[in-house]
């Protein structure tokens, strides 16, 4: 029963993502443009075991079409002397229909590091990108990062919100 509401929600969150997509491309990612983000971060396992409520999150993305972009992501969660951290890469896909908010969808994968061992990780997840003026904005992003190691798959949910500067095109 519960593998099937996390499915549902996977489902419902990639749907909500793509209906917001189906706009004009956003201006900040223009071929050749970036943004870097960077703030806090909150990652709740769905195995109450394994939660690191206190974390970071950074970010920077490389347009490379009018609305998709290569983006790098480093994150640092930690609980009770414990940590988890993450490095990875994917795309991410913008669009909007409103100057003021971008709404992105974004796929990273790569490795993550906590206890000593190495897990597999897989974060799909989106967000918006609220502009504050043409070189600055606030970030609210939630994922549903999967790790898995050793035969042993976690899932959780994971909410960020930070600071974004764009740098135009050079």
């Amino acid at each position: 029963m519960e593998v099937s509401v996390r499915i549902r929600t996977v489902i419902t969150v990639l749907a909500v993502a793509m209906v917001l997509m189906v706009a004009a491309p956003a201006s900040a990612q223009e071929k050749g443009a970036a943004n870097f983000a960077f703030g806090y971060s909150n990652l709740t396992s769905f195995d109450p075991t394994h939660n690191t409520p206190a974390g970071w999150l950074a970010s920077i993305g490389v347009g490379i079409t009018a609305n998709a972009s290569f983006v790098g992501e480093v994150g640092g969660f930690y609980e009770s002397g414990a940590s988890l951290h993450t490095f990875q890469g994917g795309v991410r896909f913008a669009g909007t229909s409103n100057p003021k908010a971008t709404p992105f969808f974004q796929v990273v994968t790569g490795l993550g590091r906590g206890g000593g061992t190495n897990v597999w990780a897989l974060t799909p997840g989106g967000g918006f990108d609220v502009k504050v003026n043409d070189k600055a904005g606030v970030r609210i992003q939630v994922d549903l990062p999967i790790f898995r190691s050793s035969g042993v798959t976690d899932t959780g949910l994971r909410i960020s919100g930070g600071v974004v500067v764009n740098i135009p095109k050079g």
